[in-house]
């Protein structure tokens, strides 16, 4: 299809840029969440080594948390993490659609646990977020290891590459379209890293 003027110049600024990172180095495949379009609403795009870095799925609306980014988060503080991490994990209440991660369908146990940051299954109540009562959001989903395992217990933890479900912000995860989140889910790899930072020109610091 026809591609402007100005999508060339934003793929040779955002190629350029991704170059010259450290991150670079380590992954073939980067999302990148930046922004903002206005409050609550941000960008998302991914970008995959070939020849040069390309962005392979094109740059679209995503929403994160309510009060923004926040580089030192607390939990409940509705802010969405700053920082470079991965994906480890993935989750839905469909069938795998072909994600590459271990993958778990939702139930009527299905929890994220607040005490090591991990999925879990309780036919009890337990501390963390019962994720079938989001089952919009979570039609499907990538867990990003920000404050992986709870180590740091205040930071709080259950952070997603999510489905959008219709409010204009989230808790501090970042959701996107649901037909883009479903190619999101077969084209991530285990290798691949996630940005999420305020602005583009930031990842250089990465």
């Amino acid at each position: 299809g026809y591609i402007s003027l100005k999508d060339c110049q934003l793929q040779r600024s955002g190629s350029s840029l991704i170059e010259g990172t450290k991150v670079a180095r380590k992954t073939r495949q980067l999302v990148i969440v930046n922004g903002p379009l206005q409050k609550g609403q941000y960008k998302v795009s991914l970008w995959t080594k070939k020849a040069t870095w390309q962005e392979s799925l094109r740059t679209t609306k995503a929403y994160i948390g309510k009060n923004g980014m926040k580089r030192q988060r607390h939990r409940g503080d509705y802010t969405t993490p700053i920082g470079c991490f991965r994906f480890t994990y993935a989750f839905g209440t469909h069938n795998n659609p072909g994600t590459p991660f271990t993958y778990k369908k939702l139930n009527k146990r299905s929890y994220w646990y607040y005490g090591n940051n991990t999925y879990k299954e309780s036919d009890h109540v337990i501390p963390g977020e019962y994720l079938a009562k989001s089952r919009q959001a979570y039609e499907y989903a990538l867990f990003i290891n920000f404050n992986e395992y709870a180590k740091v217990k205040q930071a709080g933890g259950a952070i997603f590459l999510h489905c959008y479900s219709g409010h204009q912000y989230t808790a501090g995860c970042v959701a996107i379209d649901r037909k883009l989140m479903k190619r999101y889910m077969k084209t991530i790899q285990p290798a691949a890293r996630i940005i999420i930072t305020p602005h583009m020109q930031d990842i250089k610091n990465y």
